[in-house]
Order: C-alpha cells, then sequence, then structure tokens
C-alpha cells in the first residue's frame, strides 16, 4: 500500500497475514520488550485499532481494499498458526517458491 504503482503491478504474488488481534498485541508486546524493554502503550493501542480500523495507517478495511486491486495470485493464511505451519503451507500451495528457477 503505497509502495508505488510499478512495484505494486509487478508482484507476481502477494501473501497476505491475518493475526487476530489479541495474538498479533501479544506479539507486539514481546518484540517491543525484547527490542527496546519496554512496550509502548500508544503504540499498542494504535495496533489494537488494526480491525476497526479507526486509527490512521494500516487496518484491515484498507489491506482489503488493496488486495482486491491485485492482479497477481493472493493467498490468505491465518496468523494463529505456527510460522512453520505457515511456511510449509505456501511451500505446498506454491513449488515455484521452492525451486531456483521458479518466477520468484
Amino acid at each position: 500500500m503505497g509502495w508505488g504503482t510499478e512495484v505494486e503491478s509487478a508482484f507476481s504474488l502477494v501473501i497476505f497475514l491475518y493475526v487476530p488481534t489479541e495474538v498479533r498485541l501479544r506479539r507486539l508486546e514481546q518484540r517491543e520488550l525484547t527490542a527496546f524493554g519496554n512496550a509502548n502503550p500508544a503504540f499498542l493501542q494504535w495496533a489494537a485499532e488494526y480491525d476497526a480500523g479507526t486509527a490512521e495507517g494500516r487496518s484491515l478495511a484498507r489491506h482489503e481494499d488493496w488486495l482486491a486491486t491485485r492482479e497477481c495470485q493472493v493467498m490468505r493464511f491465518h496468523g494463529s498458526q505456527k510460522v512453520a505451519e505457515l511456511l510449509s503451507e505456501v511451500e505446498r500451495q506454491v513449488p515455484a517458491l521452492t525451486s531456483n528457477h521458479g518466477p520468484f
């Protein structure tokens, strides 16, 4: 979103990972604690509003609108799965990703 038409139109695949609010906030808080020693409450509040779209910037509705305009394949995943499971599913659905000769 907002990267520029040339870049966005060059994608051959978009992987959209949706993470439920409670999982996303827990992960963000842990990441912030690890990286900075604290988690900014204002940042966490902003992140909590992603689904409702009440804050400026990124939101689920804005991402859905952007995804609807993609001409390339869009794969959707639910982020409550483990990373290894998600990667395995991407590799299963798009064999070219695991090949040196694929389009990616």
